[in-house]
């Protein structure tokens, strides 16, 4: 849902244009994300979390739109550091109040998780800034493809049909969307 919150909040606030094509691409999309994670017999998991993940979406959606209005006033890596800086004195202020518990810590995988976060973060400000939030929240929904794709080669566990039907029509809503952009 996040490409579909993130395109209506664009045309109000950052000037997308609102066409049908989009629309239609965008929604295509989310079908798509929808039959990737759709386990045959089980189906697709509402209760687990899903009123976080419904908050996460728009929320992720406000995001997007607030970085692509920044850009007006900062490069993509300056919105990097700001966010991330600004992240960490929240976190900081809000260790006083919920501490975290005492265990083991793997610094070493949790140096690495961060790296990949911080580089993931300025790629996705980089082109939020080039292509425009609705662009990116729709490349998104290429995650589940990538996750599918990942887990088959670290731990050689096979997609099933419905993820790879589910990819190939994420693929082409995004064809489409970039079609209908060209226009």
């Amino acid at each position: 849902l996040a490409p579909l919150v993130t395109y209506l909040i664009a045309t109000i606030y950052v000037g997308d244009i609102f066409t049908l094509p989009k629309l239609a691409s965008i929604t295509l999309s989310i079908v798509g994300a929808m039959v990737v994670v759709y386990l045959p017999g089980v189906g697709i998991d509402l209760v687990h979390g899903a009123p976080y993940f419904l908050i996460a979406i728009f929320l992720f959606g406000i995001v997007n739109i607030m970085s692509q209005m920044v850009f007006r006033h900062v490069t993509p890596l300056q919105l990097t550091w700001i966010k991330l800086t600004t992240a960490a004195l929240t976190m900081l202020a809000l260790s006083q109040f919920f501490p975290a518990p005492s265990v083991p810590i793997n610094w070493i995988l949790i140096m690495a998780n961060s790296i990949v976060l911080l580089s993931a973060n300025i790629l996705v400000n980089q082109i939020i800034h080039s292509a425009g939030a609705t662009y990116f929240s729709i490349g998104v929904n290429l995650a589940p493809v990538f996750v599918v794709v990942l887990s088959i080669i670290t731990l050689h566990v096979w997609p099933t049909f419905t993820q790879i039907i589910g990819g190939l029509i994420i693929i082409t809503s995004i064809i489409l969307f970039q079609k209908g952009k060209e226009h």
